[in-house]
């Protein structure tokens, strides 16, 4: 058995074999020159994370990403992604690598009152 303990009382938690759990902790740590992509933005198939990037002559290539933290509705990217890069957020899923897109600015969303960011 896996035994824990609560650091909020004395008491053991035990997990039976083989179940498990899944805790989220926030973590505030301040970064220069992150990269930060809309969560739409990435696609996850098999455990690999991309993105869609337009490159030279406005062709549409693929990227693989490695993710860090959320920041509100955004990814921290750690690996695979340059400053100015450009990312396709919108109709990710009518492009496909090596197609000629027309790139527009992304404009997003105003935050709704109430939300973390739109007080």
């Amino acid at each position: 058995m896996d035994c824990t303990r609560r650091s909020s009382s004395s008491a053991s938690t035990c997990l039976p074999p083989y179940n498990s759990t899944t805790s989220r902790i926030k973590v505030s740590a301040e970064r220069k020159n992150a990269i930060l992509v809309p969560q739409k933005a990435v696609q996850e198939l098999q455990g690999t994370q991309s993105v869609l990037t337009v490159g030279p002559e406005n062709k549409v290539l693929a990227r693989s990403v490695v993710t860090g933290e959320r920041v509100d509705e955004r990814w921290v990217i750690q690996q695979g992604l340059q400053p100015g890069d450009r990312v396709i957020v919108e109709g990710v899923q009518k492009a496909r690598p090596g197609a000629v897109v027309n790139p527009r600015p992304y404009h997003p969303p105003s935050p709704k009152p109430g939300t973390a960011n739109g007080a």
